[in-house]
């Protein structure tokens, strides 16, 4: 393992390009009717990038650039004013230098890119979540009292993660509580006088969609084809938090033989089905088994053919931990089930 001076001394070297790279990207004349727009590490055409994409492609005629990774193109709607570019690319870096705005939801770093090109852009950070005490109590770098965050290492930590990543320009969130909230959970990241309260595109979509029967029969027949149910079926959907590597999480697949038959029964008496859909991060640590004899164990593959929005617009019950989707679900105003299986 390289010593820590080395690996600070490296990073410190490595900065001065950056440094470089980003006073030259503002001298680039940027087009106030191009947005660059990306989500969950160029993965996924979800969460609240997807749903402000719909709207802008709607309501306006900017022109959309959506940064992701190449297997994601086929998930994206046809659409004149929207279009596909692959992360990482000299075309995906001259987008970038050419946008007036990006959006992203976990990061620009991650979402849009890696290269330093933040100059002259304006970056707004949609968000995905809601932080809990997993996150605002974490031992990181970002938590200045943390052991990992004191001192001059986690000074220079902070540093570099954010001159690398770029820190967003604005957040958008529902309400000053949950401006406050994400100011807690992450400090070093947001602050209340960068937050605009303007609503959440995913949110919205729930609101407006909450009584939309055809809609929701719609969803209802396409998730039951590629999930493998009856339409008719009530659905109880299971969507737990992530676990860092070690961190033990509840399956129902995980069950013995003897509970998951009862829980069978108890469904099939409902006339329900039992969906199990995990973190997108959870999948690389917990791989779900072939076949599940009590419920729908969705595998990591189908991630980019569900919609977590969608899944909830349809479902009837939540079960969760403490995951942040109990507020998405809580806006159309149907019972979560809080299952707190670490409480010792």
């Amino acid at each position: 393992m390289t010593p820590a001076p080395i690996r600070y001394l490296i990073k410190a070297i490595t900065l001065l390009p950056i440094l470089i790279c980003r006073q030259f990207s503002k001298l680039m004349p940027r087009d106030p009717n191009r947005i660059a727009i990306g989500a969950w590490y160029g993965n996924f055409y979800s969460d609240n990038p997807k749903y402000l994409t719909e709207y802008l492609l709607k309501h306006t005629d900017y022109k959309l650039f959506w940064i992701g990774n190449k297997h994601m193109a086929v998930q994206l709607p046809q659409h004149a004013n929207l279009h596909f570019v692959i992360k990482g690319s000299w075309k995906a870096t001259w987008t970038l230098l050419r946008s007036k705005f990006w959006f992203c939801c976990t990061g620009r770093g991650v979402d849009l890119t890696g290269l330093p090109l933040h100059g002259g852009a304006v970056t707004v950070n949609l968000w995905h979540g809601t932080p809990s005490g997993k996150r605002s109590d974490h031992n990181t770098v970002w938590d200045k009292n943390s052991p990992l965050g004191r001192g001059i290492r986690g000074t220079l930590e902070r540093t570099y993660a954010l001159m690398l990543a770029g820190q967003r320009d604005w957040l958008t969130v529902a309400n000053d509580t949950e401006a406050e909230t994400l100011t807690i959970g992450f400090p070093c990241a947001f602050s209340t006088d960068k937050a605009l309260k303007i609503g959440t595109p995913r949110y919205d979509f729930l609101i407006r969609n909450a009584t939309n029967a055809t809609l929701i029969r719609v969803l209802k027949e396409k998730y039951a084809k590629i999930l493998g149910f009856n339409p008719s079926q009530k659905i109880i959907v299971y969507m737990p938090t992530w676990r860092s590597a070690g961190g033990k999480i509840f399956c129902f697949y995980n069950l013995s033989a003897t509970d998951q038959s009862d829980l069978k029964r108890m469904l099939d008496a409902k006339n329900a089905v039992l969906i199990e859909k995990h973190h997108v991060h959870t999948y690389e640590l917990y791989p779900p088994p072939t076949d599940s004899a009590c419920s729908i164990a969705v595998k990591g593959e189908l991630q980019s053919q569900l919609d977590t929005q969608e899944l909830l617009l349809i479902s009837d019950i939540l079960i969760t931990d403490y995951s942040s989707v109990y507020v998405d679900f809580g806006v159309i105003k149907r019972p979560t089930i809080h299952y707190m299986y670490e409480l010792d």
